[in-house]
This record gives C-alpha cells, sequence and structure tokens, in this order.
C-alpha cells in the first residue's frame, strides 16, 4: 500500500514538472568560444559589400544562393562557412545562410545589434534550425530567416513564435561583431568576424 501512495505521488510530482517547464523559457547559451573562425575579407566581397546600402540588395544575393548540407558539401555533421566563404560558394545551409545576413547587417546596413539563433525541438519531427535576429532600434527585434522578414517583436525569446513549431525552444542565442584591426606595415583596415567578447589574431 505505501508503494502504491509512493508511486502516485512521484507520478504526480513528475506531470507537474512537465507540465510547468512547458512554460518556463530556457536560458540563452552563449556559442563556444571556437564556433566561428575570424577571417579577413576577400578584394571580391569587399567590393560587392560597398553595392550593399538595402536590405533589397541583401536579399537578392540571398536569393542567387543555394541550399545545401553540410555532409553533401563539406564531408562533415556540421561545419559552419566564413562570410567570405559563404559569399564565393553562394551554397550552404542555414548556420551560413544566417552567419552571413548577420554579417551584412552588422557591417552594412546600421543594425544596432545582430545575432544568430538556434532554436530545436521534437514535435512534429525532430528539427534544429538557425536564423538571424537584426536589432535596428533597440529593444526591437526582427526575425529574418533565409531571404524572409518575419516580423518585429519586443524579445528575442518571442522570435521562435514566427516559426510555428510547438516545442521549439531557443538553445543559443550569439551576438555578431565586426572587429576592425589596422596592419602596421600595410596601413591597410582589415575586418574579421567572431562572437562578441571573444579576441580575433
Amino acid at each position: 500500500m505505501k508503494f502504491l501512495k509512493f508511486t502516485l505521488v512521484l507520478s504526480i510530482l513528475l506531470f507537474l514538472i512537465f507540465f510547468l517547464s512547458c512554460f518556463i523559457e530556457p536560458a540563452l547559451i552563449p556559442y563556444p568560444v571556437n564556433s566561428v573562425r575570424p577571417f579577413v575579407e576577400s578584394n571580391e566581397f569587399s567590393w560587392w559589400l560597398r553595392s550593399v546600402d538595402s536590405w533589397e540588395v541583401l536579399r537578392d544575393f540571398i536569393l542567387s544562393c543555394d541550399y545545401e548540407s553540410d555532409l553533401n558539401l563539406f564531408g562533415a555533421e556540421d561545419y559552419w562557412q566564413t562570410p567570405d566563404e559563404f559569399f564565393h560558394s553562394r551554397t550552404g545551409d542555414c548556420d551560413c545562410f544566417s552567419w552571413f545576413i548577420a554579417y551584412v547587417w552588422i557591417r552594412k546596413l546600421e543594425a544596432y545589434r545582430a545575432y544568430v539563433v538556434w532554436i530545436d525541438g521534437q514535435i512534429p519531427i525532430p528539427h534544429a534550425h538557425m536564423y538571424v535576429i537584426v536589432e535596428k532600434i533597440r529593444g526591437q527585434f526582427t526575425a529574418i530567416n533565409y531571404e524572409n522578414v518575419l516580423g518585429t517583436v519586443d524579445r528575442i525569446e518571442k522570435t521562435k513564435d514566427f516559426f510555428r513549431w510547438p516545442d521549439s525552444r531557443i538553445v543559443q542565442v550569439s551576438e555578431v561583431a565586426v572587429q576592425e584591426e589596422t596592419k602596421s606595415k600595410s596601413k591597410k583596415t582589415e575586418k574579421n568576424f567572431c562572437p562578441i567578447g571573444e579576441v580575433c589574431e
């Protein structure tokens, strides 16, 4: 009899924990330090960036690119191209598109901040996806998925609702920064790409 009572109480507790977890947003976890490799813009990429003066120009470039899995492209389950690599290949998966879009926004389109966001879930099927959030005005977060502007909300966590996956959760958020370094020998300013708080060498 005691065992049955214990089992019943334990079942109720587990149900309550599961029920409450559905209403609690997970903490935003930054990407690991080595998630994105620093790079220097090639001449071709730099020249193209000079022409980017609106979202429409960036969107037209994205529309000219092809989606392909990292496994087919690189023989690896996951490989994050730098924005310069993606510019030349014009092919990649959601994370390559996202890093590229965020970089161009923060580099050329005067965003206050730009983020790459990773969400995942299990319903209706197991899924993981990356997309971009642009903070053009402080406190207003615009979600961008490939060439589509999904909408603007007042909290990063709310952007996952644009994807209509019932159990999706934000796993990681990484702010994108452009770090400038002036090389004393050549007197040339080079652009490095790395998340906030990292040191690009």
